[in-house]
Parts: structure tokens; C-alpha cells; sequence
């Protein structure tokens, strides 16, 4: 009787053994299925990432270049203006000359000079105003967050809830990988802004370089048909 106890103690034992392993199996499933899908939505959030930080390197170049174009039509601009000085100085060299041969009226009416603004100091004129250095720098310290944020998932915690474990640390990397990327996108967004206001001063500013060059040909029309007509 007695070892029939004992063997029924030992049978009962065993299957609550196997009942608590069976349980830690389920929890260790659960806790990777948790994993697996934290894993595809971290790498959907560093594709993201990413992206941002290409396009902020995109809006970079695009910054310079126009960086470049404003200059460009600053030195233009100069040249403009002074072609205008150089037609006002030989049109009174063509009036004192005309009027020594007395070959000329008083009643010609020159056309007054059509000047483009002298070109302004960068920090007035249409030339950038963002930093790129700056930009670079901030680019550089947030890729190295992302690639740390990226790192975040590790193996199963040794807690008693694998699951509980692996929702934590999902739930610390999904929030960097956000937090960059917000910022980001933030940054580019403000990138774009500065590029269309900067494409649109300086459409304003070739609007007005060609006003003032078209002015320019007439006057220096005008000072070859006034020579050709009292010479």
C-alpha cells in the first residue's frame, strides 16, 4: 500500500513538472514571435531613418549649389551695374562731343539708367542663411543615435516573463528610432522651406538682371544711332 502511495506521489509530480516546463516553453515562444515582429518593425524604422538622412544629404547638396547660383548672380549683378556706370560715362563723352560740332539739339532726352541694386552683403542679399557646416555636424551625431538605437534588441531577459521582457526593450528601440527619425524629418522639412525661398529670390533676382540687361542693349542702341546720325 504504501509503495502504491509512493508511486502515485512520484506520477503526480512528474506531470506537474512537465506542466511548469510546458509553461516556460510557451512564454520562451511567445517572447520570440514578440522578437521576430519587433525586429521587422526596428528594420522598418532604420529603413526610415535612413531614407531621412540621404534626403537631408540631398537637400545638402542642393543648399550648396544654389549657394553657388546666389554668388553667381551677385557677380553678374555687379557687372550689370557697372556696364550701366560705363554707358552713363561715354553717353556724356557722345553729348560733349555732339555739342563741340554743334551737330546736336538740347532737346535729346537720354534714357535714364535702368541700375540693377548694387549687390548686397551675404548676410542681406539672397545668400544662404542656413549653416551647412552645422547641418552636417547634427546629421553625423544623429546617424550615430540611430546606429546605436539599432542595436538595442538583445537576447531574452532571464525574467520569469519573457514576453513582458521583450516588449520593453521593443518599446525603449521603437522610441529612439523615432525620435530620430522626427527629427529628421523635422531638419528636412525646414531644408525644403529654405531651398523653395531661396529658388524663389533668386527667379526674382534673374527677373530683374534681365529687365536690367534688356535696358542696357536700348541704351547702347541709343548711343550707336545718335553717333551714326551726327558723325
Amino acid at each position: 500500500m504504501d509503495q502504491q502511495r509512493s508511486s502515485s506521489n512520484n506520477e503526480h509530480n512528474t506531470e506537474g513538472g512537465g506542466a511548469e516546463v510546458g509553461y516556460l516553453d510557451g512564454g520562451t515562444h511567445r517572447a520570440q514571435v514578440v522578437l521576430q515582429y519587433a525586429r521587422q518593425i526596428t528594420q522598418s524604422l532604420k529603413s526610415a531613418v535612413l531614407y531621412a538622412v540621404n534626403t537631408g544629404k540631398q537637400a545638402n547638396d542642393s543648399l550648396a549649389e544654389l549657394q553657388s547660383q546666389n554668388e553667381n548672380i551677385s557677380r553678374i549683378k555687379a557687372q550689370l551695374t557697372e556696364s550701366h556706370k560705363t554707358v552713363s560715362a561715354t553717353q556724356k563723352i557722345v553729348d560733349a562731343y555732339v555739342n563741340s560740332v554743334r551737330w546736336i539739339s538740347s532737346s535729346i532726352a537720354w534714357q535714364r539708367p535702368a541700375d540693377v541694386p548694387e549687390a548686397q552683403p551675404a548676410s542681406d542679399g539672397v545668400a544662404l542663411t542656413y549653416n551647412i557646416r552645422n547641418l552636417w555636424s547634427s546629421l553625423a551625431s544623429r546617424s550615430a543615435d540611430a546606429g546605436e538605437a539599432s542595436n538595442c534588441i538583445g537576447q531574452v531577459s532571464s525574467e520569469r516573463d519573457p514576453v513582458k521582457s521583450a516588449l520593453v526593450e521593443f518599446s525603449s528601440t521603437a522610441n529612439e528610432h523615432l525620435d530620430v527619425l522626427i527629427e529628421e524629418l523635422k531638419s528636412n522639412r525646414q531644408k525644403t522651406e529654405l531651398i523653395a525661398e531661396t529658388v524663389h529670390r533668386q527667379n526674382e533676382e534673374l527677373e530683374r538682371i534681365g529687365e536690367s540687361a534688356v535696358s542696357l542693349q536700348d541704351r547702347v542702341a541709343q548711343v550707336n544711332r545718335v553717333l551714326r546720325d551726327h558723325t
